[in-house]
């Protein structure tokens, strides 16, 4: 169990850094740029979690155009609440939530939408 678990925050942490590398490499001086990782697992939450402190490591911590954001969906939502998550993500998404608020405030949620 627990290699099959380390392979697979291992794999998700791989496929979030070449989304990232690949973002990098075609805006070249990575002005402002924001990735949002969604997920029900914790896998996820930690591999975003990894990638930040290894963008940190290369880019420095007072880098100001590089957010990585994180957030978690329940793991077994009802289906009154998997449609009232995907309901938050739309109005989040509309709303431009990120650019208003979370990219120079925090870069975690946890959504008390229930």
């Amino acid at each position: 169990y627990k290699n099959s678990t380390h392979r697979c925050l291992l794999w998700k942490y791989e496929t979030f850094t070449e989304i990232f590398n690949k973002r990098a490499k075609i805006s070249g001086d990575l002005r402002t740029n924001t990735f949002v990782f969604i997920g029900n697992s914790s896998f996820e939450y930690a591999a975003a979690t990894m990638l930040e402190e290894r963008v940190e490591q290369v880019y420095g911590k007072s880098n100001n155009n590089i957010f990585i954001n994180r957030i978690k969906l329940m793991c077994t939502p009802t289906i009154d609440l998997l449609m009232e998550e995907q309901g938050v993500l739309e109005r989040l998404c509309k709303g431009k939530f990120y650019q208003n608020y979370s990219l120079k405030h925090q870069k975690s949620f946890d959504f008390d939408y229930w």
